[in-house]
């Protein structure tokens, strides 16, 4: 799966073979992927936008590598590997399910150098829930959280001063309502534009 996952992640791959290969990497089992390598099986998933079918699950493995002792992240997803590695907990690349949670999930990424504009654009799959928040450079953070049920999707902003935020609705909202602190809003070419301070968005 590693040089597919990179053909993929790289654009090597035809657009129109890419979710192919994709089911492939994910469904392969005869090479185990360790949390080093998943990094970039999940960036490909997030460039292909493919996350929310297959990135919840391979999220889901990062439970056996979190060691109950120390409460610390382990180089491999066992303790001890088919070759007898036990591996240790100096490698913070085994973090990047952190990453992917943040890009993905919360919907949090760079949307100009710095950060001053940020692209929102969270895939909720299964997911009923998110929230957080994202420390930026210059000492402030924005929060974020966001629900959906029967009565759609919801979601409120804390934006500091200073910064500007780029809303990409969920695929499976697309084209439905939108309001903006309760005032329909047509989004432009697909997104939402919002300001600084607290933001509500609705998707009905």
């Amino acid at each position: 799966p590693h040089v597919n996952a990179l053909a993929v992640l790289y654009g090597l791959v035809p657009p129109e073979k890419r979710d192919v290969l994709i089911s492939f990497i994910v469904k392969q089992q005869d090479i185990t992927v360790q949390p080093y390598f998943m990094h970039f099986i999940l960036a490909a998933l997030t460039e292909t936008e493919n996350f929310g079918k297959y990135g919840i699950q391979l999220l889901h493995r990062w439970k056996n590598s979190i060691d109950p002792a120390s409460r610390t992240i382990t180089e491999n997803w066992s303790s001890v590997t088919e070759y007898g590695y036990r591996g240790d907990y100096s490698h913070a690349w085994g973090g990047s399910g952190l990453y992917h949670l943040t890009v993905n999930i919360l919907g949090i990424r760079p949307g100009t150098p710095g950060m001053r504009k940020i692209v929102y654009k969270p895939v909720t799959a299964s997911l009923s829930y998110a929230r957080g928040q994202f420390p930026l450079v210059d000492g402030n953070e924005i929060r974020i959280s966001w629900k959906k049920g029967k009565d759609g999707f919801e979601s409120e902003l804390s934006i500091p001063a200073g910064y500007t935020v780029e809303f990409h609705p969920p695929g499976t909202y697309l084209g439905h309502p939108v309001l903006l602190n309760g005032k329909h809003v047509d989004p432009d070419d697909g997104t939402i534009q919002l300001r600084e301070g607290r933001q509500i968005l609705r998707i009905l």
